[in-house]
């Protein structure tokens, strides 16, 4: 068979993929047209005393002319024979391949490989992991064709859907999840979601990560991030370029210190200290005391006060580890400036 299976393992250009865009498969492209195309220049530079015999009509000329045309028509006609051949042959495997997405020659009477993680996995992909040496593994390697497919007799279906069921995707970092609905890995990365979200500049800019991330967000459009499997070689470049540092607005104190700088965050923090002081929890009170932010945020937990000086002089400084300034940051944005509170009870 003459199949190239096309743009299944995209996130490495050298391989081949499994469909096209508009779901057909593509097939190499016979010779004989280029060897047409040589005869035919060839002719034009070294025949010019044939054309003037067939310009003076002479009998021997014309009739080559005419077995020339037969041959072309014929050789056309093979051509375009050869160009469908592989997809009518290819129907739907019903209960003879290991599963549904598998496809089903029935000239040959074997089965193509069809699922994409033992596909990517057979050709050395990074981003999908199988039991290695399994009985499906060894017949899908004896399988394989001088195109990039895999091919197995329907005899060995059973073998070759136990080892299916062993091929998963791996994402670009241990914390994120693949979900199997959206075919597509979470991103869990504190760091990326604030920069991703527009909250700040903790990773480099316009990297194919970060464009692979956005784009595969969109698509799902739930308000997370997420990204293809076959992409996270591309976005974990993206996570590495990501550091921790100060929100934005905020300064460092020392190396591995930020204080709190943000002027809504001063005053809820400042009211929410006041409060305590004279035994009011926050939550008792609606409204705002200036300013009102997610007290449950992570961000919130992660910043300290240090007071000093008694009384009326004294003064609190709010500070946090910078490895939680995106953290930080993000709760930031929780922050709501309104009137005053209102005590209950």
């Amino acid at each position: 068979m003459a199949t190239h299976l096309h743009n299944l393992v995209g996130d490495e250009p050298s391989s081949p993929g499994l469909m096209r865009g508009d779901n057909t498969f593509g097939f190499a492209r016979s010779s004989t047209v280029e060897w047409l195309a040589q005869c035919g220049e060839t002719a034009f530079d070294s025949c010019t005393p044939f054309f003037k015999a067939v310009k003076r009509g002479s009998p021997g000329a014309v009739t080559c002319v005419l077995v020339i045309i037969f041959c072309v028509l014929f050789v056309g006609q093979m051509i375009v024979k050869d160009e469908r051949v592989d997809i009518k042959h290819l129907i739907p495997p019903g209960a003879l391949c290991a599963n549904q997405k598998d496809m089903y020659d029935d000239e040959t009477k074997i089965c193509q490989l069809r699922n994409k993680f033992a596909y990517a996995y057979l050709l050395g992909h990074s981003w999908a992991m199988c039991a290695p040496n399994m009985p499906g593994a060894k017949a899908l390697r004896v399988g394989e064709d001088q195109f990039g497919n895999f091919w197995y007799g329907t005899e060995k279906r059973d073998e070759i859907r136990s080892f299916y069921a062993t091929c998963v995707p791996t994402c670009a970092d241990d914390a994120d999840i693949y979900d199997d609905t959206q075919d597509a890995c979470t991103v869990s990365k504190q760091l990326a979601i604030v920069y991703l979200a527009g909250g700040g500049d903790f990773c480099a800019k316009g990297t194919p990560g970060a464009k692979a991330i956005r784009s595969q967000s969109k698509a799902v459009g739930d308000g997370n991030y997420w990204y293809r499997p076959e992409m996270a070689s591309r976005v974990k470049p993206f996570y590495a370029s990501c550091h921790s540092k100060c929100a934005r607005g905020d300064r460092a104190v020392d190396a591995t210190h930020c204080k709190v700088d943000n002027a809504d965050a001063l005053a809820y923090l400042q009211s929410e200290q006041m409060l305590r002081s004279v035994g009011i929890k926050p939550e008792d009170t609606t409204g705002e005391g200036g300013a009102t932010c997610d007290d449950r945020s992570p961000g919130r937990n992660a910043i300290t006060g240090d007071s000093t000086g008694n009384g009326r002089q004294a003064t609190t400084t709010f500070w946090y580890h910078s490895s939680k300034g995106a953290a930080v940051e993000s709760w930031y944005s929780s922050c709501v400036v309104g009137p005053v509170a209102e005590i209950h009870g």
